[in-house]
């Protein structure tokens, strides 16, 4: 199987532990990913199940990562751009960090329900956290009702801005408002 190692390896998986998930012994996974024995389409679809990726992925049919990959990088980023407080309140409020970590690092999988239920504890839109990270802005959607960040700097700036304390925010927000009208005067020449 084209992509088992890769996707185990990429989760920190050893070949021991998904041996002993599905009753196999390490030779046989070994010998699935050198490509030496090849497993029953079952195998291959509780392996696709297990990492949730599709099964076209797993064999190497798909070139793109799924959905479920986009959304725990996007729900990555937002963990990473909550500071502890928030956290807290969410865990107070029946939130699960613990699961939400899980998930994230791909040690549990990913269900539409799980995802659904996560982008509403987050208060994040399930569209916004399935969308490519890395992927260019659409020119189909462009405009200022668009906050799903379009690279790292723009991430950093959130996460920083987020971190800040509310004298800064506002600094910050008004600086940016300044540019704004700036950039808007230079464009009109008024």
């Amino acid at each position: 199987m084209l992509r088992l190692k890769e996707i185990r390896e990429q989760r920190g998986i050893s070949q021991g532990q998904l041996g002993k998930a599905f009753g196999l012994s390490v030779s046989t996974i070994s010998m699935y990913e050198a490509g030496k024995r090849e497993p029953s389409l079952e195998t291959v679809v509780k392996f696709a199940d297990y990492f949730n990726v599709p099964v076209e992925y797993l064999i190497g049919q798909e070139r793109s990562v799924s959905y479920s990959e986009h959304f725990r990088r996007n729900v990555a980023f937002v963990m990473e751009t909550h500071d502890s407080a928030d956290w807290e309140a969410w865990a107070e409020n029946g939130g699960n960090y613990g699961r939400l970590e899980r998930i994230v690092e791909g040690h549990s999988p990913l269900y539409l329900d799980d995802a659904c239920e996560i982008a509403d504890e987050l208060r994040e839109s399930i569209a916004d956290l399935i969308k490519d990270p890395d992927a260019p802005p659409s020119e189909e959607s462009p405009g200022e009702d668009d906050t799903t960040p379009r690279d790292d700097r723009e991430r950093e700036f959130i996460r920083l801005l987020r971190a800040a304390d509310e004298v800064h925010r506002r600094l910050a927000e008004e600086i940016l408002q300044a540019a704004v009208r700036k950039e808007q005067t230079a464009k009109t020449g008024n």
